[in-house]
């Protein structure tokens, strides 16, 4: 049977960010690259709520695709599509002697509260699922317990994410998706008089969160170039989560050798991660934030970069997902 990759890039995800990696150090048999198409306006609201419950609106002509795919092939193929939440609906329900693995991204509230009923429905025909979390694989196993599930890591490319130079007095916060900018403007209010470098890289749609912050450099559009520099020039990756799974920046950060806090409810990495965590208390993240930067060490970078490279590698985890498929 042949591997079929099947996913694509979000468009915030640089050329080596995103689970879309995966394919440069998995070998698959073929690839198929999902693309968007945006359905036209409708007038009437009721139709454009029931085009969106019964049809992804921007992936549904791939789904289509993928479908016909199966039904005419006359060969059984895997088919491991990697972003199961914005592609998966109805291609179980054809799969007939086709084995179908799905990663799926979200935390299980999205999967209890917010995700499609039919794309829930039909979870039960993925042979196996592959899920970003601990607490993840325990929502997936109570829901179906026979079935094939597995907590593998996002990976991070560690030869392009790497510590370079000194670090300045910076506090770096990146990423658009759960993030609680409320939370992070407040904090970075506070400590504006202070003598720290505050830098955020988000969407152009989220600086009207810090238009009362003063001492604060926003970046939106950045190169992949810039924003590892960037990383590699700053002591701490501050980020203030609602919630969250896997993290692109949490592990970038750690790779280019910063001290990371996680300001949440909901603590995930495993015990003996360098992860310093703060709930979401505003005199606690300050308290944190300032104490960290007191007490940084240059030993921190090696550290940090060692403890991600051992773990988190795409190449040790495209090993380790690799004989998820095949056993």
């Amino acid at each position: 049977m042949k591997l079929i990759y099947v996913g694509f890039k979000f468009a915030h995800h640089g050329e080596y960010s995103g689970y879309d990696q995966i394919k440069k150090y998995l070998k698959y048999d073929e690839e198929i690259n999902i693309k968007v198409h945006n359905i036209k306006k409708l007038k009437i609201n009721i139709f454009k709520k029931i085009i969106d419950y019964l049809l992804y609106k921007r992936y549904w002509v791939n789904e289509l695709t993928l479908i016909l795919k199966i039904i005419f092939d006359k060969n059984a193929n895997i088919y491991h599509i990697i972003y199961g939440e914005n592609i998966y609906k109805y291609i179980g329900i054809f799969k007939k002697r086709n084995i179908i693995i799905a990663t799926f991204h979200q935390p299980p509230e999205y999967f209890k509260y917010r995700a499609n009923i039919i794309f829930k429905k039909n979870i039960k025909y993925i042979d196996k699922i592959i899920v970003m979390s601990k607490d993840m694989e325990t929502y997936f196993h109570s829901k179906y317990p026979n079935k094939k599930i597995k907590y593998i890591p996002h990976g991070i490319d560690t030869n392009y994410f790497k510590p370079f130079g000194e670090k300045d007095n910076d506090i770096l916060m990146v990423g658009n998706w759960l993030r609680d900018f409320e939370f992070a403007a407040k904090v970075f209010k506070y400590l504006e008089n202070e003598n720290i470098n505050i830098l955020v890289v988000t969407n152009k749609e989220n600086n009207k969160y810090f238009a009362d912050n003063k001492n604060l450099i926003l970046y939106n559009n950045i190169t992949d170039n810039a924003l590892l520099k960037l990383y590699q020039k700053t002591k701490i990756v501050f980020l203030p989560l609602i919630d969250y799974t896997a993290n692109n920046a949490l592990l970038e950060g750690l790779a280019t050798g910063c001290d990371i806090i996680i300001a949440t409810n909901c603590k995930k990495i495993e015990s003996e991660s360098p992860v310093k965590y703060v709930d979401l208390n505003l005199k606690r993240a300050i308290a944190i934030i300032k104490n960290t930067l007191h007490e940084w060490k240059t030993d921190n970078i090696i550290k940090n970069y060692n403890y991600v490279k051992e773990k988190y590698s795409w190449e040790k985890i495209a090993d380790i997902t690799k004989d998820f498929i095949e056993n």
